[in-house]
């Protein structure tokens, strides 16, 4: 199964770094933002080129137990052809510290807009959390989250 997952990984970064017709001028740097939805947290992200984000969140969930995530993550971008959105796949390895600590892996899907060459909003869903401690058997499905990011 693991090989299983690192060959779909491969294949999508494959995918990710071919060119494809670009969403704003500027298409490298450093992306900074804002995230909420399980946990509020902020995320900072280089851009390689249009279509790939390497980076890393951080931030507090709290609920039944207060915990500080780190999440670094690679995000895979492809324009959609409708009103210049596009679609993000992100793969990320979540990890907990505080009143519970856990590791996981999480996909997530999202839909993203650039509301100007700088600023993009952005909203979608975890489509699988997978619990990496094999004590707790966890599966998390279509978690939502929102986030703002401006690129400096």
């Amino acid at each position: 199964m693991r090989g299983s997952i690192a060959l779909v990984l491969l294949s999508v970064l494959m995918v990710a770094v071919m060119d494809v017709s670009a969403q704003s001028k500027k298409q490298e740097g450093l992306v900074v933002g804002l995230e909420t939805g399980q946990a509020i947290g902020a995320v900072a992200l280089y851009q390689l080129n249009e279509n790939l984000q390497i980076g890393s969140g951080v931030g507090v969930q709290v609920g039944d137990a207060t915990v500080i995530y780190l999440s670094p993550q690679v995000r895979f971008l492809t324009p959609i052809g409708i009103a210049d959105l596009q679609a993000v796949a992100e793969a990320q390895l979540y990890l907990t510290f505080g009143d519970v600590s856990r590791t996981a892996v999480q996909v997530r899907g999202s839909v993203q807009k650039w509301i100007s060459e700088d600023f993009a909003v952005y909203g979608g869903v975890s489509l699988v959390t997978l619990n990496l401690d094999p004590s707790v058997i966890a599966i998390g499905l279509l978690t939502p989250h929102l986030g703002v990011q401006v690129r400096l």
